[in-house]
Formats: C-alpha cells, sequence, structure tokens
C-alpha cells in the first residue's frame, strides 16, 4: 500500500539520508532537485552521500532544462563560449574586470548578490558591461532587464536569479 504524507524538506544531503535510516519502509523515495544536475548541482552532491553510505537505492536523474540554456535562448545569446560560474550561496573567485573578454552566465541568490557583482564590475573598470538579469526565468512572473552595472544597484529582485555579464 502507498503511505501518505512521509516528506522531507531539506536540501542538505546528510539530513535526507539521515530520515531515509529512520524510515525503512520507503522503498521507493524521490527527490526534486531544481536546477541543473550538473552545475553546482545538489542533486550530484546527494548521489555522492548515497554512494558513501551504501545505501540500497538505485538512482536515475532525470534533467530538465537549465537556466543557462534557457536564458542563453530568451536573450538571444549561444552559451558555447560563455564561462558559468555561481555565486548562489557563495562568494567565488572570479575575476571580473573580465579581463578575458569572456561572457560569464551567474547563477545569483537574490538582490544583494547581484549588488555585489556590480560593484565589483565597477570597480574593476567594467562599468560599460551590459548585463543581462533573468528572475524566475521560465515562470510566467518572468523578468528580463537589461543595462549597465549601475541600473542594479537600486533594483529589488527575488532569490531566482541569474545574469549574463557581457564585458564592454
Amino acid at each position: 500500500g502507498r503511505k501518505e504524507g512521509l516528506t522531507c524538506i531539506t536540501y542538505h544531503p546528510q539530513e535526507m539520508l539521515a530520515w531515509l535510516e529512520r524510515h525503512p519502509e520507503v522503498k521507493r523515495p524521490v527527490v526534486l532537485y531544481s536546477g541543473d544536475p550538473g552545475f553546482y548541482s545538489g542533486a550530484a552532491s546527494f548521489m555522492e552521500c548515497l554512494k558513501g553510505k551504501g545505501m540500497p537505492y538505485r538512482c536515475r536523474i532525470i534533467p530538465g532544462i537549465s537556466a543557462l540554456s534557457y536564458f542563453g535562448a530568451r536573450i538571444g545569446k549561444s552559451w558555447d563560449k560563455v564561462k558559468a560560474v555561481s555565486l548562489h550561496g557563495r562568494d567565488g573567485e572570479e575575476d571580473w574586470s573580465l579581463r578575458d573578454q569572456r561572457e560569464r552566465f551567474v547563477l545569483l541568490d537574490g538582490t544583494e548578490r547581484l549588488r555585489f557583482l556590480c560593484r565589483e564590475l565597477i570597480r574593476l573598470g567594467q562599468e560599460n558591461a551590459v548585463l543581462w538579469v533573468g528572475e524566475r526565468l521560465s515562470y510566467p512572473q518572468e523578468r528580463l532587464i537589461s543595462g549597465k552595472p549601475e541600473i542594479f544597484l537600486d533594483l529589488e529582485f527575488g532569490t531566482l536569479l541569474a545574469a549574463w555579464v557581457i564585458p564592454a
């Protein structure tokens, strides 16, 4: 029979595995992560923890369309030469002077991280870079805004956020 109401809401693999150990009656768990399973992926971390514990689950990862691919298509940019960076919950050690002239796709976790990015671009001589900022990509409330770093210093965004940076 099917049990209703057995859920664990967390993105921490160790918490998920501890929950599964406490619920041996769950024979076919489903773990859902948003985002690309290959780009700073929670799914990859979960799989590594699962292997380390030797738990008896067979896993299958079903990818969706990545934010990088979707965003590139929305703004008419190819992502084959873009450098992908995550500032989602991390500071990152990126050279925001963009000396290499490569475009950047940046995952962000909200307004403050976007402001940090824009301040760094301005400080390092990229005040004329062009940013595309995408909020809630693929959702009905999707918002796309383009401009120089300065315009984003006073705008507010949610946490589902990415930026495409085009060097000056």
